[in-house]
């Protein structure tokens, strides 16, 4: 077309988002395959410690 705008800004944006998405997807496999192994990984997360006590008060 005689605009021709810029297309590189666009397709840089597309190319970032998909790469942190397949980040995101190998980062939810390894949880997986480590779920699947036995192992915590959230162990060491304070959030998920405190909720664990908050479960642990309303059954007792």
């Amino acid at each position: 077309t005689a605009w021709r705008p810029y297309l590189w800004p666009v397709k840089v944006i597309a190319l970032v988002g998909i790469i942190l998405m397949l980040l995101q997807a190998f980062s939810e496999m390894f949880k997986d395959i480590a779920s699947l192994r036995g192992i915590d990984l959230r162990s060491g997360d304070p959030a998920h410690r405190h909720h664990e006590e908050d479960i642990y008060e309303e059954t007792a």
